[in-house]
């Protein structure tokens, strides 16, 4: 979809209102999210299950700009040879595409301001996209940038960083649904958990 302004369909409401339930067994203060409308529609349904929790829009991690590529199928794109190189290894520069390492200089300001805004007291909830989220994790995980596709994410899944003192911890990593109904240790998660 890339920049595309697609809303959510049923699917996506379901696994909004999945993740919102799961999440709403922390005491969350705020939800940033991407300014796509898929990614703050999710972020109004996370925030409705918190007694008192305000919603921020924030450009610094709204989806990567694919320009030529937004909207397309793989298929649709299978003589394009920036597009394969570009999946092989995302440190290329492919034309009028947003370098992935613009995404992680944007997402690096965002994560840097919030550690010091939000300290070591706060559940906050961050709403974006895949290749944002899996560039925001390998950045607290110290993972090389060249890595990032190896974490894997999908839509309406969870994923929770603790930061505690400077350090972080990634305790959960792409759940979805049926994976969160079956761990019952959210609750004890302690604050800050992103």
């Amino acid at each position: 979809m890339g920049r595309i302004d697609i809303g959510l369909n049923d699917n996506g409401r379901d696994e909004a209102e999945d993740a919102a339930a799961a999440l709403s067994q922390l005491s969350l203060t705020t939800v940033y999210t991407s300014p796509r409308c898929r990614a703050s529609a999710t972020a109004q349904i996370i925030a409705a299950h918190q007694s008192d929790c305000g919603v921020t829009i924030e450009d610094r991690i709204d989806e990567t700009n694919a320009a030529r590529w937004a909207g397309k199928r793989r298929d649709e794109l299978v003589h394009d040879s920036d597009f394969h190189a570009f999946r092989k290894n995302p440190l290329l520069i492919a034309d009028g595409v947003e370098t992935t390492t613009s995404v992680e200089a944007r997402i690096v300001s965002f994560l840097t301001e919030i550690e010091r805004k939000h300290c070591d007291h706060e559940n906050i909830a961050i709403v974006s996209h895949a290749d944002p989220i899996r560039i925001m994790l390998a950045y607290f995980l110290r993972i090389p940038l060249t890595h990032f596709k190896r974490l894997v994410t999908e839509t309406g899944s969870i994923s929770v960083v603790t930061y505690h003192a400077g350090e972080c911890q990634l305790t959960r990593l792409g759940l979805k649904t049926e994976a969160l109904r079956m761990i019952d240790s959210l609750p004890n998660l302690e604050p800050n958990a992103l």
